[in-house]
C-alpha cells in the first residue's frame, strides 16, 4: 500500500475536522511528491471510494486523467473485463 493510499484511507474513515485534516495531508503529499510517483500510486489503488476522494483533494489535469483511467479500470475489473 502506497503512502497516498494510506492518506486516502484515513480521509475515508474520518469525518468533520479530522477529515479536513486528512484531506490536507493528501494535498501536501501530492504537492511534495514527483508527479510520476503520484501517478504510480494512483495506478495501485483498487478502491473506487479512494479514487473519488482524489477529486475532493484536487488534482492537476494530468492526475485527473490518470484517476479517471484507474476508476474505469477498477470498474472493468469488477465486471470481470480485465
Amino acid at each position: 500500500m502506497s503512502a497516498l493510499e494510506t492518506y486516502l484511507k484515513t480521509a475515508a474513515e474520518t469525518k468533520g475536522t479530522w477529515h479536513k485534516q486528512a484531506i490536507q495531508s493528501v494535498r501536501s503529499y501530492i504537492k511534495i511528491s514527483r508527479e510520476e510517483d503520484v501517478i504510480a500510486a494512483i495506478k495501485l489503488i483498487r478502491n473506487q471510494q479512494l479514487i473519488r476522494l482524489l477529486w475532493e483533494v484536487g488534482l492537476s489535469s494530468t492526475l485527473q486523467q490518470d484517476a479517471i483511467y484507474q476508476s474505469k479500470r477498477i470498474e472493468q475489473e469488477a465486471k470481470g473485463g480485465i
